[in-house]
């Protein structure tokens, strides 16, 4: 078994807020069926929010349209030029050369690299020993999510646009990012369905819900508690 992993995401240098916002920001892949609607919405470099809701409610959309993968039907996106955004996704591998090492992956992503070098910054997310020269095909999803993160932090990012970070993780590794979350001085928006993480990392719980966006008044175990008092069970006969 693997040891426990303390991920190092550095301090960034302080921007002025907003760094990221949503003015009145709606929309649709096709016409008249509108995904968010007349959302406002900020990310600041102190912000720790959970964004939550229904599979299928928009929680990817909203990640896409801060980061410009994605522009709105109407409203604006607004983002600070100075501002470097470390984006996780559910499909973190499909970034990835399977063919190379974790070092010349490193090394292709950052040129003029050493390879100590390379492995230095992986070492701080615990791929460590002759793990950074194996080709990342051999490597577990734990492991490959570990060379993203530490891909994601060398760029020093001012916010952490996180989604479903825990996908592959085993408990020590999420206990591990949890604690790295909490003391790392930028921003953080996460969509996850672990709620021990985001009741660890975050201090405001945002809803997508009938494709707007609100602020919900308590924390995740609240809403998860308001999620189960609303449900319906049937029999089937």
């Amino acid at each position: 078994e693997e040891g426990a992993v303390v991920f190092n995401f550095p301090d960034p240098d302080p921007v002025p807020p907003p760094i990221m916002q949503f003015e009145n920001v709606s929309f649709a892949y096709t016409k008249g069926h509108p995904i968010i609607r007349n959302a406002d919405f900020s990310v600041d470099s102190d912000s720790r929010i959970a964004l939550v809701g229904a599979n299928g409610c928009g929680k990817t959309t909203l990640l896409k349209l801060l980061v410009g993968e994605l522009e709105p039907s109407s409203g604006l996106v607004k983002r600070s030029g100075k501002v470097r955004v470390g984006l996780f996704t559910q499909h973190f591998v499909d970034q990835l050369d399977l063919k190379v090492s974790a070092v010349e992956y490193f090394q292709r992503e950052f040129p003029g690299t050493s390879a100590q070098d390379a492995r230095t910054q992986l070492g701080r997310f615990g791929i460590t020993g002759d793990t950074p020269l194996q080709t990342l095909n051999t490597l577990s999803g734990g492991q490959k999510s570990r060379v993203v993160f530490a891909l994601i932090a060398a760029r020093k990012p001012h916010v952490l646009l996180l989604d479903e970070p825990s996908n592959h993780l085993d408990i020590e590794t999420i206990e591990g990012l949890a604690q790295s979350l909490t003391t790392y001085q930028g921003g953080v928006l996460m969509v996850s369905h672990d709620q021990r993480l985001i009741s660890l990392v975050c201090d405001e719980v945002w809803v997508i819900e009938n494709q707007t966006v609100t602020r919900w008044k308590g924390d995740v175990l609240s809403y998860r508690k308001h999620l189960e008092s609303n449900m319906t069970f049937t029999i089937a006969k």
